[in-house]
């Protein structure tokens, strides 16, 4: 395990100079007179909207220019984000449940901020402003270019922080605007009725409300996904105890195996993969062999020699600590969810060279069961991955009387398509 430690304070250090990274994608500003500049912003993967973007007219340029509220109205990553600033009146009411407070805040601030482009349309467009409270949507009209709140409220109506109101103010608000487009359908209705205050339900009213030969323009979302194939080595560690008749607490083998892999990444911002959720499936083989072992201190021996083949379905959680077009680091980890099957294996006992014993299936190992697995890597040129992870100690036997576990170092390559 010292290998894959080493590699995981590696990848520790080089995240400790990740704000030296840069992600300069395509994109564009608007300044103060309403030009529009081409170039490349440094896009990061904003959890809240930005209040300033590095921007380059090319990507030779050796120092970037600061562009912010004071000398920019909007500005935009090609095919990803979008943003155009207005002047605000925000709630400072919580959303979180273990920060509502009791009895409704309807306090408000005023702000100058980029709202990110939900739905630009015809008539209606549907923004969002997200910061350390909450997200808020926000819409606009042909009629009035300022943008207005939709209202959303959680609070305790007691005391006692037990009983919940949710006011859902912005239904209304939203009907308001459908009637005064003259937007009446039963479809509309019912989807304004029930419309929870997420992304989703929001676009779905403004597009409505819009109407379907209207031109309007949705960004086309940041969410992407791949596959990929592999191969690579795992060094099983069988451990057996228990004492007694069975073998030696401490008991244990080593065994080398193939694995093959295939799978799918996703990506919560294709442009940055900063977070990746893979679904991994494997295939391995292994022959775990115990010798000859003494057991009940005298001249008795027994040995176990079983194959396992072994399908395990991954779900792990990759996070990229540094990136780069051309090279990343990542650390990942996750939980194998194993399905194996075996030879016809058999326990043997040697009596001092007199008479052995052999019992059929025994100890009886698991066909499913499951293991936590740590893990780190880099990929090269965005197509090949290599990687080193750990398999962390986990029973193959369900017996309270004795022990066998697996642990494994497994290091492979794979190729993304």
């Amino acid at each position: 395990m010292k290998y894959l430690f080493c590699l995981t304070v590696l990848s520790f250090l080089i995240f400790q100079d990740a704000e030296a990274q840069h992600n300069y994608r395509p994109a564009y500003i608007v300044d103060l007179k309403s030009d529009t500049l081409k170039g490349f912003i440094d896009y990061k993967e904003w959890e809240n909207n930005p209040k300033q973007i590095s921007f380059k007219s090319n990507l030779n340029q050796s120092a970037p220019t600061q562009f912010s509220a004071a000398n920019m109205v909007a500005f935009g990553i090609n095919g990803a984000e979008y943003y155009h600033k207005f002047i605000v009146s925000k709630s400072k009411g919580q959303t979180n449940p273990n920060k509502l407070s009791i009895g409704i805040d309807t306090g408000k601030t005023t702000d100058t901020a980029f709202l990110k482009v939900v739905v630009a349309g015809k008539s209606v467009s549907l923004f969002s402003l997200t910061d350390d409270i909450k997200t808020r949507y926000y819409i606009t009209s042909t009629e009035d270019r300022q943008a207005h709140e939709l209202d959303y409220y959680i609070f305790y109506i007691a005391e006692n922080n037990v009983k919940v109101q949710t006011l859902f103010t912005f239904r209304n608000q939203l009907k308001l605007v459908a009637d005064h487009y003259n937007k009446d359908s039963a479809k509309l209705t019912e989807d304004i009725k029930y419309a929870n205050y997420r992304e989703r339900d929001l676009r779905e009213v403004v597009d409505l409300i819009n109407g379907e030969s209207s031109q309007s323009f949705t960004p086309p979302g940041v969410f992407g996904a791949r596959v990929f194939a592999g191969a690579g080595a795992r060094f099983n560690k069988l451990n057996a105890g228990g004492g007694g008749a069975f073998f030696p607490n401490g008991t244990n083998q080593s065994v080398t195996s193939p694995v093959v892999s295939a799978g799918a990444d996703f990506f919560l911002n294709k442009y940055t993969k900063k977070f990746v959720f893979r679904a991994e499936i494997e295939y391995s083989g292994s022959h775990f062999t115990i010798p000859s072992t003494v057991i009940d201190g005298g001249g008795t021996t027994a040995s176990l020699d079983f194959k396992q083949y072994n399908v395990s379905v991954v779900p792990q959680v990759i996070y990229n600590v540094y990136s780069t077009d051309q090279f990343k680091v990542f650390l990942d980890g996750g939980i194998a969810l194993n399905f194996s099957s075996y030879n016809k294996y058999a326990y043997q006992v040697n009596f001092n060279n007199v008479s052995t014993t052999s019992t059929p299936n025994y100890p009886a190992l698991l066909h499913y069961w499951n293991m936590f697995r740590l893990g780190t890597g880099v990929v090269i040129g965005e197509k090949v991955q290599i990687n080193a992870s750990y398999g962390l100690s986990a029973p193959i036997s369900s017996s309270h009387a004795y022990d066998v576990k697996i642990s494994y170092y497994q290091f492979g390559v794979n190729y993304l398509f």
